[in-house]
């Protein structure tokens, strides 16, 4: 009783005060006056601020038409870069001369003679990699540089949509073959040299060991950061586009982000093909850098949450339904004890809902009871 008392005094207390602060005159409250900026505060004249609006209008404009100038060029030039790994060398070969030589002015009479002696061209190559495989990934991330200023220009969806989806199938196909090789006991053999039987098995290893870091170095760069970008300032003119890959496999963005989405809406029947892209590109590019032991770990965390995604979204798009539910359910029952099972159960339980067929508990599958 003596609390609901105190509760409603309180109430009357707050009550009156409010009604005594409204009651108080306006001149009562002190406000500061909001600060208005002089047009004096510049030190120009009205005629001297046309004058710089006008100049700020002409270099927006300068700035429009060189961007649009800047990415047209860039464009064709990456796009014959891309034609075959020969092409995409030559470009490399050119961007490494426009950044390291043409934009770095010989010092000395000694450095301008070594110029001169086109050495220079030596050192691109190896740079590059010195071997095919890296004309090959140069080419990939001409490719994929080509079909993200074809963004920028806002393409018809379709076409831009496939020949993202060609540059992830190319670089997918490309990451196999590397691993293959690697993989390839008398390729690496004959790589290796025949020094001894424990010297030739030490140097397979480095080899493996090399031809992963030349896949984490090549094919994981972002594109906007290599030779090919900056020569061409790309940076200066465009912004990376959000919700886009940025190296070339960067399977995740490009399938979940923009592949998959228009599929989804658009090209329902492919959706299927796609996802088994997708799971495929991810398994390829994993084993190619995974030892044993993670990609065991990978497989039962990722690609098993992947595959149910899969057959989760065709479900719900209603794509070859039955196949999806026995497969959702197959997962559920052969994984009882994988780290996804709680939010596996949660999606079939909303599903279920949905339909109105069937029903699920928090640790098991229940089959629906039959309609009278």
């Amino acid at each position: 009783m003596l609390d609901r008392l105190n509760r409603n005094l309180m109430k009357k207390l707050i009550a009156s005060s409010l009604l005594l602060l409204a009651s108080l005159p306006a001149t009562a409250q002190t406000q500061p006056e909001p600060l208005t900026p002089s047009v004096t505060d510049t030190g120009l004249t009205d005629e001297q601020t046309a004058k710089l609006l006008e100049q700020i209008t002409r270099i927006q404009k300068e700035f429009a038409k060189t961007k649009k100038e800047v990415v047209a060029n860039a464009l064709a030039v990456f796009q014959k870069g891309a034609a075959s790994d020969a092409d995409a060398q030559e470009l490399f070969i050119a961007c490494w001369r426009v950044i390291n030589i043409d934009r770095k002015p010989a010092l000395t009479r000694e450095e301008q003679e070594e110029r001169d002696k086109g050495t220079w061209r030596d050192k691109a190559l190896a740079e590059l990699g010195g071997n095919a495989a890296g004309a090959t990934v140069a080419r990939l991330q001409v490719r994929l540089l080509a079909v993200t200023l074809q963004s920028a220009s806002k393409p018809e969806a379709d076409a831009l949509v496939a020949s993202l989806r060609e540059v992830m199938l190319a670089a997918a196909a490309y990451v196999q073959s590397l691993a293959a090789a690697a993989n390839d006991p008398g390729a690496m053999r004959k790589t290796a040299g025949k020094k001894g039987r424990d010297d030739a098995a030490q140097r397979i290893e480095a080899e493996k060991a090399k031809r992963k870091g030349g896949l984490a170095r090549g094919l994981r760069q972002p594109v906007f950061s290599t030779l090919f970008a900056q020569a061409y300032s790309l940076g200066n003119y465009l912004e990376e586009p959000a919700q886009w890959p940025k190296t070339v496999v960067d399977f995740r963005t490009a399938y979940e982000d923009v592949i998959l989405p228009f599929y989804r809406d658009f090209k329902k029947t492919s959706l299927a093909e796609a996802w088994d892209e997708y799971l495929r590109a991810e398994m390829i590019a994993t084993q190619a850098t995974l030892d044993a032991e993670g990609l065991v770990d990978w497989t039962e965390k990722t690609y098993k949450q992947l595959y149910w995604k899969k057959w989760l979204d065709l479900l719900k798009h209603g794509i070859s339904a039955p196949t999806a539910t026995e497969e959702l359910v197959k997962v559920i029952r052969d994984n009882p004890t994988n780290p996804n099972l709680k939010t596996w159960i949660a999606n079939l339980a909303e599903i279920g809902a949905q339909f109105g067929g069937l029903k699920f508990g928090e640790a098991e599958l229940e089959a629906a009871k039959p309609a009278p």
